[in-house]
């Protein structure tokens, strides 16, 4: 019978380790995508196979390029006009275009849905242009800053 046990429980145990092996490479791949537009600063519009999507670049929040309710409060936060967030926003626009336009490999996405708070239908992760993280490359190439969920 304690045999028979641990079999069992050794048999379980590499099931486990097999299955969390194969979810965490899934969790973990780059998928190819087609940028047909840049929204702003840490939003664009991709292909992804034949699917349209929205892509929302995790963990970082960049200036928006439009006066709403989200540019006071950015203007607020940066103690500028709002006009002036504006000006920043459209900045990291032209910033996030000029990299994904001259990135002479492939652009890939890698979803984080743990970091999707803003209850929009779009996808939430980390964009590569060739071997470059383009989110980490925004934080330090334009005003955008750091964000998390508990920053709303």
């Amino acid at each position: 019978m304690k045999k028979v046990f641990y079999l069992f429980a050794l048999t379980s145990l590499f099931a486990s380790a097999a299955f969390t092996n194969v979810y965490a490479e899934t969790k973990s791949k780059k998928i190819p995508v087609v940028v047909t537009k840049v929204s702003d600063g840490d939003t664009v519009k991709a292909v992804m196979g034949e699917e349209k999507v929205t892509i929302r670049l995790a963990n970082i929040d960049c200036p928006e390029i439009r006066t709403n309710d989200k540019s006071l409060k950015q203007a607020n936060k940066m103690q500028v006009k709002p006009e002036e967030v504006k000006v920043l926003g459209k900045e990291a626009q032209k910033t996030l275009k000029k990299l994904l336009d001259f990135t002479e490999g492939k652009i890939y996405f890698e979803e984080t849905p743990e970091y999707a708070c803003d209850g929009e239908k779009r996808l939430v992760g980390i964009l590569y242009a060739d071997k470059t993280n383009v989110n980490e490359y925004m934080l330090q190439n334009s005003k955008c800053r750091p964000f998390t969920c508990a920053d709303k």
